[in-house]
Order: structure tokens, then sequence, then C-alpha cells
């Protein structure tokens, strides 16, 4: 906790302040790691919503997420 790294599961919660803040990032949607996104393979989860581009397009039409055909 509070060492620059957001480690995530059971410290990344309310109640550990999102690890002391080290999560903020990723919890925010604004990180993203590009290996992930368009990768071909539906990660789902953080990455399966539509500010993600559904998984970069990987998971368009999976659990309600859909995608516009203007995806890159």
């Amino acid at each position: 906790v509070e060492d620059g790294f957001c480690h995530g599961a059971e410290y990344n919660v309310e109640e550990c302040g999102f690890e002391g803040g080290d999560c903020d990032d990723f919890n925010s949607k604004a990180f993203v790691p590009e290996c992930f996104v368009g990768d071909g393979v539906c990660d789902g989860g953080e990455y399966n919503v539509e500010e993600c581009g559904c998984d970069g397009g990987d998971c368009c039409g999976v659990d309600g997420c859909t995608c516009s055909s203007e995806l890159p």
C-alpha cells in the first residue's frame, strides 16, 4: 500500500483507500495496459466497458458491451 504500484485484489477497495491512492489511475480507466486492449482476446472485467472500446473491440457484444464500427 502506498508504494506507487497498484497490486489490486483485496487492497484495491474503499476500506484500504484504494491502496492508498496507488490504484487511482487504474480505477479511473485512464490507465489501460495497451497489451490487453485489441489483442484478439476478450479480457473482460475492467476492459469490457465502452470507455475502453469494449477491450479494443475484443469484447463487442459480450456482457452488453456495444461497439461502434469506428473502433481504431
